[in-house]
């Protein structure tokens, strides 16, 4: 799936999204295939939907005032229809949501 849509998007700048949580750690990363943009180490107590929102939000952030075309990547069905309710008000999505429209 991702070859075909890299096909559709040729002239397109890659950024992944990632979170991760194991067992007293929750992080997230923002990368290109060739560096990584940004990573962070959350508190203890955040979910792992927090990590990957954070993350989509911070490749966001780093795309926003560029004049390049960009495709961000990320694994976290939910965080995406978090993004896509409209009615839901978490401030990362919300600022996604926004920014993207």
């Amino acid at each position: 799936m991702f070859e075909e849509i890299r096909e559709n998007l040729p002239y397109h700048r890659y950024i992944f999204t990632d979170g991760s949580r194991s067992k007293n750690l929750v992080s997230y990363i923002v990368t290109t295939d060739k560096n990584t943009i940004i990573t962070s180490i959350l508190p203890p107590y955040s979910s792992i939907l927090s990590a990957e929102m954070i993350a989509i939000y911070k490749a966001v952030k780093f795309v926003e005032n560029k004049n390049q075309k960009h495709a961000i990547c990320s694994d976290s069905l939910s965080a995406l229809k978090m993004i896509l309710n409209i009615s839901n008000n978490n401030p990362y999505a919300s600022y996604v949501r926004n920014t993207l429209i």
